[in-house]
């Protein structure tokens, strides 16, 4: 595989001083959203975390959560997507703003993984949670259609 390099990526950076510079870009680009950049080192490695704890729009398919709230027949939930379509959106272009400080010269297929650290991108678990739980209040109160 070719190596891939961000456009921000300085060797000379430590990821503490990268997670500083993702959390300066995130306010920056987003300041309607709040995230939480947190980073690590551990034997074979480094990671950068984003978790965002609160936007301004719904971030779960309301008809995926009808779907699951009813027990419907398996395999019907894959028809609706977990995210809406925004919150999809906003997943990937933070991936991407932080991926612009790495590098990937992995090769999977030999089992040979070289980047210079690891990332994740989610939303907060209390966000999911929340918003299942206000899908779940319209419901009981007979609002059967969340489209």
């Amino acid at each position: 595989m070719d190596k891939v390099t961000g456009t921000k990526y300085d060797r000379n950076l430590s990821i503490v001083e990268i997670g500083k510079l993702v959390r300066k870009e995130i306010k920056a680009q987003y300041p309607d959203i709040k995230a939480s950049v947190t980073t690590d080192h551990f034997t074979g490695g480094k990671s950068l975390d984003v978790v965002i704890k609160s936007v301004p729009f719904g971030i779960l398919n309301p008809m995926r959560v009808e779907v699951l709230r009813q027990n419907r027949v398996r395999g019907e939930e894959g028809a609706y997507p977990i995210r809406t379509d925004k919150a999809e959106q906003l997943l990937k272009a933070l991936d991407d703003l932080v991926n612009q400080w790495n590098f990937d010269g992995s090769d999977t297929q030999s089992d040979y993984f070289n980047v210079n650290f690891y990332q994740h991108v989610s939303f907060a678990w209390d966000m999911d949670k929340a918003e299942r739980e206000h899908f779940d209040s319209l419901l009981n109160a007979g609002y059967v259609n969340l489209k």
